[in-house]
C-alpha cells in the first residue's frame, strides 16, 4: 500500500477559567480536502513518558475529544486501515484546550476498507474485582455467532463515539418517598457523562408514558424535564421502553443506552416483555436497570424483569438495598460507558433475512476476566424476505 500523507493543521487555544480545575482537553476534527468530516478514524493519545494511553475514534462528523487531560507532554496518533500512521507531539498546560486537526488526501480515501456494513458489538471487560480492563486487543477476543467463530476485523475503544442516553423514571405511587433523590442523582449523572456531541432525553412513566422533550444536548432543558416529573398511578414499564426505542433511539447512530429506574413490576402496559425486548435489540441499545424496590416494598419478581433487560442487551442490573446505592449505580454506569470496546465483524451468514442471531464473546486468554455484551442481534432484512419476529 503506498504511503498516505496527511495535511496537518495545529492550533492551540488557551481557555481561562477558575484556578481550581487543572485538567485540559485535546480535541479536533479529521476531514478530507473538501472539508467533510471523516468518521471511524482511530485517535490515540499517549504521554511521552508512556504513563497513560487513551483511545477513541472520530464520530459521524469526524470529531474527537479527550476531556480531563492532565498537564504534560503527549503524542496524538492517527490510525486507520489503509492509511499510514501519523503522530504529532503536543503539550497541554494548565486548563488548556489543545486543538489538533487532520486533513486526509482524497485519493487515499478510496483505499480504505468500508466497515459501514459490518456488525459492531459493544462490550465491557472487568477483572475479578470489578475493575474495568481497557488495554485488550482484538486477538484477546473470540466472537461467535450462532456457535460459529467470526473474524473480528476491527476493535476500537468507544469512549468518545456519540452517545445517546434515555433516562426512564418510574413515577408510580410506590416510589414517591425517593423521587426527589432520584431526580438529583439523574441530574448529576447527565452533568458528568454528557459531552458536546452527545444527546439525552428524560422520560417518566406510570400508567401513561410521556417524553416531555426531544433528544437534546441542552442541560437546562434536561434538568427542567427532570424537575417536571411527578407521581402518577400504574406502571407501564414495557410500553415506556418500546416507545423510547421506536420513536427516539431507532434512528440514532453511535452508542445508545437506556437508564431504567424502576422496581420492575409492570401493571398497565399494553406491550409484552417480548415486544419491548425486541425493540431494544433492533434499536441496538444497552439497558442499565436500577431497582428502587427497597422504597416500594414490591416483590422480587420485578428484579428478574430488570435483570432480563440488562443481561440480554449487555448492560447491568443494580438491585438496590439502600438509597445511596442509586448514586453508586450511576457512577458505575458512567465508568462503563467510558471503557467499552467495539468489535466489528462481517457475519459468515450472508442471508439478509431479518433473523435473530445469538452472539457469544469469550476471553480464552484471560479466564479471570468477565465480558458483558448483548446476547444477539437482528440481521438486516432484504425486501425479498418476510419479516422475522422473535417471540418471548
Amino acid at each position: 500500500m503506498r504511503p498516505v500523507h496527511f495535511l496537518l493543521t495545529l492550533s492551540f487555544a488557551l481557555l481561562f477559567g477558575t484556578a481550581t480545575l487543572e485538567a485540559g482537553e485535546i480535541f479536533g476534527t479529521v476531514t478530507d480536502t473538501s472539508g467533510v468530516g471523516t468518521p471511524g478514524i482511530k485517535v490515540t493519545v499517549t504521554s511521552t513518558q508512556g504513563l497513560s494511553i487513551r483511545e477513541s475514534t472520530t464520530n459521524s462528523v469526524g470529531r474527537y475529544s479527550f476531556a480531563r487531560v492532565e498537564p504534560g507532554a503527549y503524542t496524538v496518533i492517527i490510525q486507520h486501515t489503509g492509511f499510514e500512521e501519523e503522530k504529532e507531539e503536543i503539550v497541554v498546560t494548565n486548563q488548556e484546550r489543545v486543538h489538533v486537526d487532520f486533513t486526509l488526501g482524497i485519493a487515499s480515501l478510496t483505499e480504505t476498507i468500508d466497515v459501514s456494513d459490518m456488525i459492531t458489538v459493544l462490550c465491557s471487560v472487568t477483572d475479578k474485582d470489578g475493575r474495568f480492563i481497557t488495554h485488550l486487543g482484538k486477538e484477546d477476543f473470540l466472537l461467535k455467532e450462532d456457535g460459529k467463530t467470526q473474524h473480528i476485523a476491527q476493535i476500537s475503544r468507544e469512549m468518545s463515539l456519540p452517545l445517546t442516553v434515555a433516562i426512564l423514571v418510574d413515577t408510580s405511587m410506590s416510589v414517591e418517598p425517593i423521587l426527589s433523590q432520584e431526580k438529583l442523582t439523574a441530574k448529576r449523572f447527565l452533568q458528568s457523562v454528557l459531552r458536546e456531541q452527545d444527546l439525552a432525553l428524560v422520560m417518566s412513566f406510570d400508567r401513561n408514558t410521556s417524553i416531555p422533550i426531544d433528544l437534546t444536548a441542552d442541560m437546562k432543558q434536561l434538568e427542567r424535564a427532570i424537575d417536571s416529573i411527578s407521581i402518577g398511578q400504574g406502571t407501564s414499564l414495557h410500553d415506556a421502553i418500546y416507545k423510547v426505542c421506536e420513536e427516539k433511539l431507532m434512528t440514532q447512530g453511535g452508542r445508545k443506552a437506556i437508564i431504567l429506574i424502576s422496581d420492575g413490576d409492570d401493571t398497565t402496559s399494553q406491550m409484552k416483555l417480548g415486544n419491548a425486548m425486541e425493540s431494544v435489540h433492533r434499536a441496538d441499545a444497552i439497558v442499565y436497570a436500577i431497582s428502587n424496590r427497597f422504597a416500594s416494598g414490591s416483590s422480587s419478581s420485578g428484579d428478574k424483569t430488570l435483570k432480563r433487560y440488562a443481561e440480554s442487551t449487555g448492560g447491568r442490573a443494580f438491585i438496590s438495598t439502600d438509597l445511596r446505592d442509586i448514586g453508586k449505580a450511576f457512577d458505575t454506569i458512567q465508568n462503563e460507558l467510558r471503557g467499552q470496546y467495539g468489535l466489528s465483524f462481517d457475519s459468515s451468514n450472508t442471508a439478509q433475512d431479518g433473523s435473530y442471531r445469538k452472539l457469544k464473546i469469550l476471553l480464552a486468554k484471560h479466564p479471570d476476566f468477565k465480558v458483558r455484551a448483548k446476547k444477539g442481534y437482528f440481521a438486516p432484512k432484504s425486501p425479498s424476505f418476510p419479516a422475522v419476529s422473535r417471540k418471548g
